[in-house]
């Protein structure tokens, strides 16, 4: 029988030659979630052999992610901030730079209010603000997401997590809200132009949802629908912080600031990129 270090370094191999980016990671996440580990028990249990039970749990998790699955479609959950969301077709993968949009956004949280999530996903960014919140029942606390699917992850998540004050509501953009204002407005909209999709990789276009992911303009049509609309719908003194592109800074900075929006600020992430934009009104 083959041991766990022998199976890791051969399963590496085989995602090395199919479509994995990062097949030692990628061999790790596959094996412990097959064994029912830890990532890090593997490496204390190099030399434990494997039965062939145990070598048909990962086989077919490995063929899954050589076949450009992503990983945490695969096991059904992906890490966020200090939480782990439940993730799987229909909603896209929450990514570490969002992590950096809920620590901007709780900056500017006031001390009680309204807050909204446009294009909510999974519901990570509120997850976020909400566990981040001093006194979290101050607040309402609302996300809208075209998706039906987006929404169903986003209501399993907040069942999972036990919060049960989130409203979630399905339209697209402000439509949901009509007639409500609010003190803080958080976006992650689809901003990928039609022109960047021959070079984003497989696992991304084969299987998270394109209306996730892409929009028309160069990728900039949802954030003019939002900036024409955030007048109406943030309260005086109240904050919109939303993700973007890396080259779409001034495009959305120039936007708000033809609304009425003051104190617009392009954002960098941990590597250097514009990542973030940040008004007041």
């Amino acid at each position: 029988m083959k041991t766990i270090l022998e199976i890791l370094k051969s399963s590496e191999d085989y995602l090395s030659k199919n479509i994995s980016s990062s097949p030692r990671s990628d061999a790790e996440y596959m094996i412990s979630h097959a064994l029912g580990l830890k990532r890090l028990d593997l490496y204390v249990q190099f030399d434990r052999p494997l039965d062939d039970n145990e070598l048909g749990e990962i086989r077919p998790l490995l063929k899954r992610c050589a076949s450009g699955e992503p990983v945490q479609y695969i096991l059904g959950s992906a890490a966020f901030l200090d939480f782990e969301l439940a993730v799987g077709p229909g909603v896209l993968v929450p990514r570490p730079e969002t992590e950096l949009l809920v620590e901007e956004a709780l900056k500017n949280l006031p001390k009680q209010g309204q807050v909204l999530d446009l294009c909510t996903g999974s519901g990570c960014i509120l997850f976020g603000l909400y566990r981040g919140a001093k006194d979290a029942e101050l607040y309402t606390w609302t996300g809208t997401d075209l998706s039906e699917d987006a929404l169903n992850w986003a209501k399993k998540n907040q069942d999972a997590l036990s919060l049960p004050a989130i409203q979630f509501k399905q339209g697209d953009l402000f439509t949901p809200v009509v007639g409500q204002s609010f003190d803080l407005i958080t976006a992650n909209p689809p901003y990928i132009g039609q022109s960047e999709k021959p070079s984003l990789e497989t696992n991304v276009i084969d299987h998270e949802p394109e209306m996730a992911l892409f929009a028309e303009e160069e990728g900039l049509a949802l954030y003019q629908q939002i900036a024409k609309q955030l007048p109406q719908y943030l309260n005086e003194g109240g904050y919109f912080v939303t993700e973007i592109g890396c080259t779409q800074g001034p495009a959305v900075q120039e936007m708000l600031e033809k609304a009425g929006l003051s104190d617009v600020q392009v954002i960098k992430d941990y590597r250097g990129l514009d990542r973030m934009v940040s008004a007041k009104k």
